[in-house]
């Protein structure tokens, strides 16, 4: 569970300060690493990125330095990262850029494989936004992706800031003097910033499901875009076993379940298993995080999940995957 925090517009020494505040407070979301991208009036940029949590994010010289002269920031795009795709080191920690492109990432993806120049990146997080970048249609990009997702990218060309999220992931933001916008994965935390450092703001809005909210930034401040629509990918393939995908179509799609009756917590006997059974296990023989396909042969390899799914081999060797919390709870015991 990462973080996503920002702000953008007419941004004042209160407001920075605010910001600094919620790079900090962030950090109950992702301790793993945190990073902004600083966006100057010149359309130069300034990336900070560190191991650990927001706090020390704000103690890097730096991101002191790039923060300095509020005068010269358009916009912040910042991030704490919660590992669970990708090692933790610099080099994985958000916000990523490529090409026209700055962007961050929260949620996990289960198709990394279908989305552009996949093989060059370690996490599904800079595959999207490399993906947004090379095709240059974030609406056909996000009706691809599946799984988890809630996005922020800054876009050079067009000039503008952009939200994104399907339902598996909030993003609140709220307007300060209708000339500044910051946002937050988590509304309390926005909310108790503002208030500690006596900002002044309009309502925290959730923003929608399957909108692209779009501003440009000038020296007056935001200035709101027409709201572009998408339709979210409905097809994930653990989506029945989570309560917050509520209103999804919870049954894969183009996907054969065969009924096979199994102890609620207890792994099957692959020894005696028939490929009716093994397909029933594993939804037509499709790993639960990556949409691998997993072999009859290897099931003695892999790790299966609680009422149906599993992790296919290379998923099973990733420690990152089978320690998840969400997976940790679900993984049949042998």
């Amino acid at each position: 569970m990462c973080g996503l925090i920002g702000i953008a517009g007419d941004i004042t020494y209160k407001t920075m300060k605010a910001f600094d505040n919620l790079l900090k407070v962030g950090s109950l979301r992702g301790e793993h690493s945190a990073g902004v991208g600083v966006i100057h009036d010149d359309n130069t940029y300034t990336l900070v990125k560190d191991i650990g949590t927001g706090f020390d994010l704000a103690n890097n010289p730096l991101y002191t330095s790039a923060i300095k002269n509020i005068h010269d920031i358009q916009c912040i795009i910042g991030h704490n990262r919660a590992a669970t795709i990708g090692r933790i080191n610099k080099f994985n920690a958000h916000p990523f850029v490529s090409g026209m492109i700055l962007g961050a990432h929260n949620g996990t993806l289960k198709n990394k494989g279908s989305l552009t120049d996949n093989s060059k990146f370690e996490t599904d997080s800079e595959t999207i936004i490399n993906h947004i970048n090379i095709n240059k249609n974030p609406i056909k990009t996000l009706e691809l992706l599946r799984g988890a997702y809630a996005l922020t990218w800054f876009d050079f060309n067009e000039q503008t800031i952009n939200f994104a999220r399907n339902y598996e992931r909030d993003l609140y933001f709220c307007y300060i003097e209708k000339t500044t916008i910051m946002w937050c994965s988590e509304k309390d935390m926005l909310e108790f910033v503002l208030l500690r450092n006596s900002v002044e703001y309009d309502d925290i809005l959730l923003l929608k499901v399957g909108k692209i909210f779009s501003a440009n930034i000038d020296d007056k401040g935001i200035i709101e875009k027409e709201v572009k629509t998408f339709t979210p990918a409905k097809d994930v393939a653990y989506s029945s076993m989570y309560d917050h995908n509520k209103g999804l179509n919870t049954k894969p799609i183009n996907r054969k379940v065969l009924p096979f009756n199994r102890p609620a917590t207890k792994a099957p006997n692959t020894k005696h298993m028939s490929k009716k059974a093994f397909n029933a296990h594993t939804r037509g023989g499709t790993c639960a995080w990556c949409d691998a396909t997993i072999l009859f042969k290897d099931r003695n390899k892999i790790l299966f999940l609680i009422e149906e799914g599993a992790l296919c081999t290379s998923c099973c060797a990733d420690k990152a995957i089978v320690e998840d919390e969400m997976f940790k709870a679900m993984i049949m015991k042998r």
